[in-house]
């Protein structure tokens, strides 16, 4: 079975983290770090664990900041091959999951970040000093954030000189670290009200040689989307170059929810208009037993005498708990249909449980989006047995 998150954070890794930093701090009272970190462990969830182990440390490590800092710093793992690699590869992904014998590391480097995030807003240069050790080894994007919300200026200064910084991981948590949404992070509302706090930084980061950073950079302009569609909008048009492939990807990785939401505006930067299409839907059952699947079967039809580009996604009305149906676009495929042509489409869709979606029983129905237009609906009904 798949180790739980939260494990992430046991009893074994906390006394591993107490027993490292008594090695750097001769006087640190490592037994009750232990027992304040662990107090009731099994009862909690990740980011609970995670915030109980700063509570710890703030308890337990000196006053003076400085000193605290300088001893978690020394007590990190030795960077090596493995925490600097392209994260995609299975070294650095093994590396997130295991405790380093020799410091800390993996998981517990991010309540480390936390502790100097919380604790360093009055000398934000040294806490970004440390920031910048720790996230080499795994991440410091939800640290950062804590002293982006209280001193902005200061960090947003220092986070502008890292965007060349030789290391892709400092690099990514100039975006990654500023994000307005960060899943997991707190909510950084002043960023998304503004985004002019970190579109400098994106601009420097756009052509970034590492796919790591880039992808950072679009799920960065996606936040944004989701309160100002104009802004990158207007970003996508002037940012866009049709040769440069990693462009292309980028962005369009960041107009992923605009696109999905259908605006106008995001798919005719890509070539998608309204058009004018023929179109049939029907569907294999109108009674769908959950953990089962129910078919579309669609034809899409071009009258036109010239070529026309389609996006086609689909939207499943779901029966919520309050007996309306709220929408959720799912993604199908892009294509090109030519003049007179007929696309005959199969899809399945599958009712089978998930722990990340509730289902409710009683009327659904199914819909066909192309190039962001909503055509007329089909009703079914879900079983839960």
């Amino acid at each position: 079975m798949p180790e739980n998150f939260k494990d992430k954070f046991s009893h074994t890794s906390i006394t591993h983290m107490g027993r490292v930093i008594e090695q750097n701090l001769s006087d640190f009272p490592t037994q009750k770090f232990i027992n304040l970190a662990t107090h009731n462990l099994d009862d909690l969830a990740m980011k609970a664990r995670s915030q109980q182990i700063v509570d710890a440390l703030i308890a337990t490590l000196p006053k003076d900041f400085t000193k605290a800092g300088s001893a978690l710093v020394n007590s990190l793992q030795p960077i090596s091959e493995e925490t600097t690699a392209d994260p995609n590869t299975a070294g650095w992904t093994n590396n997130l999951v295991t405790s380093n014998t020799t410091g800390i590391g993996s998981w517990l480097i991010m309540p480390a970040a936390d502790f100097i995030g919380q604790q360093g807003q009055h000398n934000v240069p040294f806490a970004m000093e440390c920031l910048h050790a720790m996230t080499k080894r795994f991440s410091a994007e939800f640290g950062v954030r804590h002293l982006l919300k209280a001193e902005p200026k200061q960090t947003l200064t220092i986070l502008d000189s890292w965007c060349k910084d030789p290391c892709q991981h400092v690099r990514r948590l100039v975006s990654e670290g500023s994000r307005p949404l960060l899943p997991w992070g707190i909510r950084l509302q002043s960023f998304l009200d503004d985004p002019a706090h970190t579109l400098p930084l994106l601009e420097k980061l756009k052509n970034d040689p590492s796919n790591y950073v880039r992808l950072s950079v679009a799920n960065h302009l996606n936040d944004i989307a989701k309160q100002h569609p104009d802004i990158i909008n207007a970003l996508t048009e002037k940012w866009q170059q049709p040769t440069n492939k990693q462009r292309t990807k980028l962005l369009k990785h960041a107009c992923r929810t605009l696109i999905k939401q259908g605006n106008r505006d995001t798919l005719a930067l890509w070539g998608y208009t309204p058009g004018d299409f023929a179109l049939t839907l029907t569907l294999s059952t109108k009674n769908v037993l959950m953990g089962d699947s129910i078919e579309m079967n669609v034809t899409v039809h071009n009258p036109l005498p010239k070529q026309q580009n389609i996006l086609l996604d689909y939207v499943v009305y779901q029966q919520k708990a309050n007996g309306q149906l709220a929408p959720r676009v799912c993604k199908w495929k892009t294509c090109v249909i030519k003049p007179q042509q007929t696309l005959t489409l199969h899809k399945k869709h599958s009712f089978k449980p998930v722990t990340t979606r509730k289902y409710y029983p009683g009327k659904h129905q199914m819909a066909l989006q192309i190039n962001g237009v909503i055509y007329p609906a089909e009703t079914f009904y879900l079983t839960i047995t």
